[in-house]
């Protein structure tokens, strides 16, 4: 079976979908990265509030449980030194006074009469009378025993002290003091507007403040913003106490408002409130995300250009794969991969093949200039592109070109029969057959054969200008199918159960001696009958057994060679057909050496001839097996030349042994003798060995050896023979030979 194929190249349409898929992901990349960039920068500063208010917590809590101890410690002492003041002494009693100072560490000692006036001072302000907002009046004029005043400037000094009042028995009012100076520098370290300023060294902050309350009071600590200047529902959020992280703006600026409640003692005892601008993380997204899009326009259009490049590159390759370069149309490569993925259950029923095959196009490539006939073929593709309406027309082959309707009516296809007849170049022999959808029609193979078959039938046929073919192709397709399956089961129990070799004998006509044999298949079909050979190798070329049976044939020209040596015959050469996919298949040579050292065989008894219609290109790998079996002594034939397409390059560069002439160009002896005349030189002019192939008559047999051409195979001298009778043959020559001389 034909290989499944697949076309090496994408239409635009994919590119386009590969560039947009790439530059979609990108895009999508870009602008996830940008979105998660900005989303890390303001999650980044929420962390940071969070661990500033957390720090700030802290703090909170180290400051108000330093202070509160201290004041506890200094009230208790304070309070034993006024208590053994009261009681053990008088105003009078300096000494005494002086000596529980400094037991205590007492800085100052004011004793007041109950009409207020210093009676005692350590530091001298006795008969000083206080102001009637001053802390004394708060014991004398009420009915309080003693009274902690907080840290606060003295009245006569700039010192921090710490006051403690007590009430004597007879309504005096004694003050202590101590000196807190040392107690604030301490706590002013951990105060909050020492902390908050340092936080406004960032940059970025607008405002921070901190918001504290208890069962008595408020305190707000703030930088950078007067807290009179918060709105309303800043207020509000504050107050609330809780997380929330919001983006507004503040005098025209995006900014990041955090609100992180503060903790004291296991309870919400405030909030931390800090502003952050956007602005230069705004800036440096916006960037990211200019320079993100710049990259990206960058790369779609690198990538833009490199699938322009691979587009084009592609292209070439497509139009080198699958185009006809003279005609723009596409090629037989290139409808084989589109008939490959046919659902052929679902084929519209009215779908119609055209095959249009230039029967003469080989033969004017003999005798008219090669550009003329360029000319003349771009002219016929234009009439086809001209009136075939409706159709994909690819090239088929050099002489063949093929029509696919979808859905046509054959009195329509009739009439674009003739349109192009009437705009045919008198030179051209055109024939044209119509193929019809048929239920036969099950894969691709079944189409390329019925198109094979149609060339060949069009060749073949004489009268007419067309031809409908829908029962023949069918009757031959159902034939073939039969074929296939009788050769496979022939490849698993033997192929020698049914076919068997035949060998015609190739005769020099100026020695009247066998040179050579043609090895030829031969199968009677128990069913079928006689199925030539050109038929059966072409089957076999599509299957996984066309190695299997080319072995077989290989092994039964072995055992003819050795029958001839057996009877004598030591120079005598015979050939056999191989395909050049057997040829370039792996293992080809070594099995040929194998075979033949395995049967005792001279190599230089062993011929091979390749069909010239097979040879589209002389691949490296079939030059080189040519040439390495040539150096042993093998020899290789181009087989019927003239039906296909070599080229003086293309048979240089093969470097074959012998050129076998075809039967059509023998066939015109006496009749045009052009063409076969250029086929002679040209031969002779590249140093080949030539053998007319069905030569039948003795006019045929004259004018060849006139020509130079001395090597005749044809019925003019024998049929192909069974072994024996092929010995009994060269026995019967030699006689005759004798008998003349």
């Amino acid at each position: 079976m034909v290989k499944k194929r697949r076309n090496q190249y994408f239409s635009w349409k994919y590119y386009a979908i590969v560039a947009t898929v790439f530059g979609v992901l990108f895009f999508s990349v870009g602008f996830i990265f940008s979105k998660n960039l900005s989303n890390h920068l303001y999650d980044q500063m929420i962390n940071e509030a969070v661990t500033m208010s957390k720090m700030n917590q802290f703090t909170i809590s180290m400051i108000n449980k330093s202070v509160t101890e201290i004041k506890d410690v200094l009230g208790n002492i304070s309070e034993m030194a006024g208590e053994e003041i009261i009681n053990e002494t008088t105003p009078e009693d300096r000494d005494k006074l002086e000596e529980i100072a400094l037991h205590y560490s007492i800085d100052e000692i004011n004793w007041f009469s109950p009409e207020g006036v210093i009676i005692y001072s350590s530091d001298g302000y006795e008969g000083k009378i206080m102001d009637d907002d001053h802390a004394v009046w708060l014991l004398l004029n009420n009915n309080v025993d003693y009274f902690f005043e907080d840290i606060r400037k003295d009245v006569y000094s700039e010192d921090d002290y710490f006051f403690v009042y007590l009430k004597a028995p007879d309504d005096s009012v004694v003050q202590l003091a101590i000196n807190a100076d040392k107690i604030t520098e301490i706590t002013s370290d951990f105060s909050f507007d020492r902390h908050l300023a340092q936080i406004s060294q960032d940059t970025r902050i607008r405002a921070v403040f901190v918001y504290i309350r208890s069962d008595t009071e408020s305190q707000m600590y703030g930088e950078k913003y007067n807290p009179s200047f918060l709105a309303t529902q800043q207020w509000s959020r504050i107050m609330k106490k809780e997380s929330l992280e919001l983006i507004t703006t503040l005098n025209g600026e995006p900014v990041l408002e955090i609100y992180v409640p503060i903790e004291i003692n296991g309870k919400t005892a405030g909030t931390f409130f800090v502003t952050y601008s956007l602005a230069e993380t705004e800036q440096f997204v916006n960037a990211s995300t200019l320079t993100i899009l710049t990259v990206f326009v960058g790369i779609f259009l690198i990538l833009g250009i490199l699938l322009s490049i691979l587009y084009g590159r592609d292209q070439k390759i497509h139009d080198i794969a699958y185009k006809d370069v003279e005609t723009d149309f596409n090629n037989r490569e290139y409808l084989i991969s589109r008939l490959v993925n046919v659902d052929y259950s679902k084929v519209n029923k009215d779908s119609k093949i055209m095959v249009l095959v230039i029967r003469n196009l080989k033969r004017l490539e003999l005798v008219l200039d090669i550009d003329d006939i360029k000319k003349r073929i771009r002219m016929f593709s234009y009439s086809i592109r001209r009136h075939a309406h409706g159709s994909s027309y690819y090239r088929y082959a050099e002489d063949t070109f093929v029509l696919i309707y979808r859905s046509q009516s054959v009195e329509d296809m009739i009439r674009t029969i003739n349109n192009i007849f009437e705009d045919l170049d008198t030179d051209l022999d055109l024939k044209i057959g119509i193929i019809e959808y048929d239920v036969a029609f099950k894969t691709y193979d079944d189409i390329l054969r019925s198109i094979d078959l149609a060339v060949v039938t069009l060749k073949d046929d004489r009268e007419g200008r067309y031809m409908i073919m829908d029962k023949d192709i069918q009757d031959d397709i159902v034939l073939l199918q039969k074929l296939e399956q009788s050769l496979r089961r022939l490849s698993a129990t033997g192929f020698g159960q049914e076919l068997h070799m035949e060998f015609q004998p190739q005769v020099d006509a100026r020695e009247n001696t066998v040179v050579g044999f043609e090895a030829l298949t031969r199968w009677n079909h128990p069913e079928l009958g006689y199925i030539p050979p050109d038929i059966i190798f072409s089957i076999v070329e599509k299957t996984d057994f066309n190695v299997a049976l080319s072995s077989w044939v290989l092994v039964e020209v072995l055992k003819f060679i050795n029958k001839l040596t057996e009877a004598g015959y030591f120079n005598i050469k015979v050939s056999m057909n191989v395909s050049t996919s057997i040829v370039e298949s792996k293992g080809f040579v070594h099995n040929v050496l194998s075979m033949l050292e395995y049967e005792g065989v001279d190599p230089n008894l062993l011929g091979f001839e390749i069909t010239e219609t097979q040879i589209d290109k002389e691949s490296e790998v079939l030059v080189n097996r040519i040439k390495r079996l040539q150096t042993l002594g093998a020899t290789f034939s181009l087989d019927d030349y003239g039906r296909g397409y070599s080229s003086l390059t293309r048979l240089r560069n093969l470097d074959l042994d012998i050129l076998k002439i075809d039967k059509s160009f023998v066939d015109d002896i006496g009749k045009d003798n052009r063409f076969i005349t250029q086929i002679i030189q040209m031969g002779h002019n590249i140093g080949m060995r030539m053998i007319a192939e069905g030569v039948e008559t003795q006019d045929q047999l004259n004018w060849l050896v006139d020509s130079g051409c001395f090597v005749i195979q044809g019925y003019y001298y024998s049929r192909s023979l069974k072994p024996k009778d092929a010995i009994k043959y060269i026995h019967k020559l030699n006689k005759d030979k004798r008998e003349e001389s």
